[in-house]
């Protein structure tokens, strides 16, 4: 070897031992569940030794859970009425792991939230009263009342000693049985139902893509806000935060039968989570779809959707 290479060598394997080192110490972190300390970690590792397949599959991993316990967090502080510092945490989130569309939807609810208390206080501010010290005293029970409204309500959060079984959920389809010809459209929702208010909620719809295709999805009443994205073939990926009702459409999915086949729908990864920011039980149940060929006679079924 040319001696004008020796230092190279050594600067090079010098780099190596580094990134192994920094890679070494975020594994360790992140199965401490120390996720921003893994983060940082691999950061370094990446850094040291940017072609590395490893690392950057580790720091992507690493920063999605750092982004998944940065929320928890702000829903927290969004629970206890902190909204400017849940704004700030979910923006952090975001920036952190720009794929976590959840992140970006609830640091917009919650920017929007500030937007409307702000104006609500500026309004009451400009309130013409003719007494000053009366004003002021009028001025801070109307700001207090502005933001207690904007809390959910305590009686949302319950521990699940003191709830029990009452701390379920369900997602089923509507219809749960489907009885068509291969070709034709027919729609499916989603219904939630809860014995407390959620807080939010998340649930993966699979279908069998030989027996259908999704041409639309839509949101329902139980739905305030929601985002949609499909991971792969045959998946649909469905969170949302919901309006203060214990049950109802969360989503409604529009198919095209396909191959006559017998197939099913079915629900996958479902969370909701409770004011408190505890997960509820869900259960859920699946549906069947039975396609025909094209022209062929259809059995007749009450639960049946109505095509054209």
């Amino acid at each position: 070897m040319h001696l004008c290479l020796l230092p190279l060598v050594g600067l090079l394997a010098g780099t190596g031992c580094a990134a192994s080192r920094a890679y070494s110490r975020g594994m360790q972190a992140q199965r401490a569940g120390r996720h921003a300390d893994a983060a940082e970690c691999l950061e370094q590792a990446v850094e040291h030794d940017p072609g590395n397949p490893s690392y950057s599959r580790a720091l992507a991993e690493a920063r999605a859970q750092s982004a998944e316990a940065m929320i928890a967090r702000g829903e927290e502080l969004e629970f206890n009425g902190e909204y400017a510092l849940a704004n700030g945490i979910y923006e952090a989130a975001f920036r952190l792991d720009p794929l976590n569309d959840y992140a970006l939807l609830k640091r917009q609810l919650v920017g929007i939230r500030l937007r409307k208390m702000h104006e609500a206080q500026q309004s009451v501010a400009r309130t013409d009263l003719p007494h000053p010290t009366t004003a002021i005293a009028d001025m801070e029970m109307e700001q207090t009342s502005v933001a207690n409204a904007e809390r959910p309500r305590p009686v949302e959060r319950y521990s699940r000693e003191a709830y029990g079984a009452a701390r379920t959920a369900a997602i089923r389809f509507e219809p749960s049985k489907i009885d068509l010809a291969a070709g034709r459209q027919f729609p499916v929702e989603v219904i939630v139902s809860t014995r407390v208010w959620p807080s939010s909620g998340a649930f993966d719809v699979i279908y069998d893509e030989r027996a259908m295709r999704v041409t639309s999805v839509e949101s329902g009443a139980m739905a305030g806000s929601y985002s949609v994205r499909q991971p792969e073939p045959g998946r649909i990926s469905f969170k949302f935060l919901p309006e203060e009702r214990f049950d109802g459409v969360a989503c409604r999915l529009t198919f095209v039968a396909g191959a006559p086949t017998l197939a099913g729908l079915h629900i996958d990864r479902a969370r909701l989570k409770d004011y408190g920011g505890e997960e509820l039980d869900v259960a859920t149940s699946p549906a069947s779809i039975n396609v025909h060929p094209a022209g062929a006679e259809m059995a007749s079924s009450a639960s049946a959707p109505k095509v054209p």
